[in-house]
């Protein structure tokens, strides 16, 4: 004997990241404002894709994930995914998915603390860069000589030091870049020439 059964095959359905851009996923450590992560499930997905939330984030533990938002999403619909965390870390990846979907996105996310994007940790700390906020424009010094004792090309702490403690600075505090930035506080310096390189490899990693 002969039965025809009648099967039909549905695809999983495609989500993708969709807001904010990329440069713009940067979760501010210890803020009550959360980055919304948007996630939108392809308009021609054909059913909807349930239990999206953040499935890796070995490289970044400490991120906190609100996933309430995206239970299940209609195709051609969004919802939000609310990222926070109290630690701050290195630019890490994070990979999203759902529990019925055929693909599973991946997005960095940067963090900013004390006012700067961390761009690697020291002791759970991290070290930061100035961030636009704190941007200024200054020459090195009025003189834009060399200054001795600020040639290190990994260790900026020092570099500031040198330059801070020359006549070259001191006699123009306010055209002196080094001195700039230690007066938005003691930690704060001129990077170092690889330690800038290693700043914007890790912040530009796609140039």
């Amino acid at each position: 004997n002969t039965v025809n059964v009648g099967v039909t095959v549905t695809s999983q359905p495609q989500i993708s990241i969709t807001n904010p851009v990329q440069q713009n996923r940067i979760v501010t450590v210890s803020s009550i404002t959360a980055l919304s992560l948007e996630i939108t499930n392809d308009a021609g997905s054909a059913v909807n894709a349930n239990a999206i939330a953040v499935s890796n984030k070995a490289a970044c533990p400490n991120l906190s994930v609100d996933d309430s938002n995206c239970t299940s999403v209609a195709p051609g619909a969004t919802c939000i995914l609310a990222l926070t965390s109290n630690t701050p870390y290195a630019p890490c990846t994070i990979t999203v998915s759902g529990s019925n979907t055929a693909n599973s996105p991946t997005a960095l996310i940067a963090f900013s603390h004390l006012g700067g994007l961390v761009f690697t940790e020291s002791g759970g700390s991290g070290k930061v860069i100035i961030d636009v906020a704190q941007e200024f424009s200054s020459p090195w010094t009025s003189s834009n000589n060399s200054i001795a004792g600020a040639t290190s090309t990994t260790d900026g702490s020092a570099n500031t030091d040198a330059i801070v403690a020359s006549t070259d600075c001191s006699g123009d505090p306010g055209n002196c870049a080094a001195q700039r930035c230690r007066n938005i506080s003691a930690d704060w310096y001129l990077p170092a020439y690889l330690e800038l390189t290693t700043a914007r490899t890790r912040l530009c990693f796609n140039g």
